[in-house]
């Protein structure tokens, strides 16, 4: 594949962008400076006309049953600590995504959640109200929930559906086992295909017991092993090419390959994966992607413009 032809634009203007980038508002691939610009001002035309609601007093229904109070919204102190964390992995503060605490409608287990719609460039967070008067609710620490939506928030711009998502996600966590097992589930059918094998074997147990029936149960133990097995496999997978992948931007001098890689593609990583230093560089430098001009001006300083 060819890569596409390199965009030059103004010293100041690269600036601007590298920016915003560092307020979480990341570039898409292939995303020119004009839809860039377009996005943007979506985000900023929804965020004013929701604060005046707000301010009108009352709720404001953002999803149906769901509701915002100004009461509700999660001060700014609070929002510093979970971007002290996504700055410190991933080079970003957003300071623009507005967050609530909430209760309405959601289930007993339920922490938090990032809200968005590109189209209406609607994005906010919303989080359990138990958090209003606590750091810590059940498994759930306030700041590393707030920082895992944050995460959500800022790179869906990136990749849709990337089988990393969750990786990126759950890695500024506090569990060592939800850091590894967070990117085992990226879609509700993952819940699924972990469950039901399970459930099968449940009931099947139980109709050998308690009905009569004569059912070979080994089947059924091997269909309960392979529906989390691989979800296991699948997780693994992926985290080798993003090892991989960091490894080799470490290695070509890449100080913070973690920033590099949440602006990157799954696809890009898997490029680069095994590539030596010399390559890598060769690689980065030749990517005509208005988003890498920003990934080179913040993180790769040894790849010159």
């Amino acid at each position: 594949m060819t890569a596409p032809e390199k965009r030059t634009m103004p010293d100041d203007e690269l600036e601007q962008l590298a920016q915003l980038d560092a307020r979480g508002f990341l570039l898409r691939p292939g995303e020119t400076a004009g839809e860039f610009a377009g996005r943007l001002a979506r985000i900023e035309n929804w965020n004013r006309g929701f604060a005046r609601k707000l301010a009108d007093g009352g709720s404001v229904e953002f999803a149906p049953g769901l509701f915002a109070e100004e009461r509700m919204r999660i001060p700014r102190a609070v929002y510093g600590e979970a971007e002290a964390v996504t700055d410190r992995w991933y080079g970003f503060r957003i300071d623009w995504a507005p967050g609530f605490y909430l209760n309405e409608r959601l289930g007993f287990l339920w922490g938090g959640c990032a809200w968005s719609d590109d189209h209406t460039g609607e994005s906010l967070l919303i989080v359990r109200k138990a958090f209003k008067t606590r750091a810590r609710w059940f498994v759930y620490g306030r700041t590393e929930l707030l920082a895992h939506e944050l995460c959500h928030t800022a790179h869906q711009t990136v990749e849709h559906d990337s089988p990393l998502e969750e990786f990126f996600a759950y890695r500024t966590g506090e569990s060592r086992l939800r850091r590894y097992l967070g990117n085992c589930f990226l879609r509700d059918a993952d819940a699924l295909i972990f469950m039901a094998p399970s459930l099968l074997l449940l009931t099947a147990q139980l109709l050998a017991v308690f009905g009569g029936v004569n059912l070979p149960i080994w089947p059924f133990w091997c269909l309960a092993a392979a529906g989390p097995g691989w979800l296991l496999l699948r997780n693994a997978f992926w985290r080798r090419r993003y090892f991989r992948a960091a490894t080799a931007l470490a290695a070509a001098g890449v100080t913070r390959p973690d920033a590099v890689l949440f602006r990157m593609t799954s696809r890009e990583m898997t490029e680069i994966g095994g590539m030596c230093p010399a390559g890598v560089k060769n690689w980065i430098a030749g990517r005509g992607d208005l988003r890498f001009a920003v990934i080179r001006r913040r993180f790769i300083t040894e790849v010159k413009e």
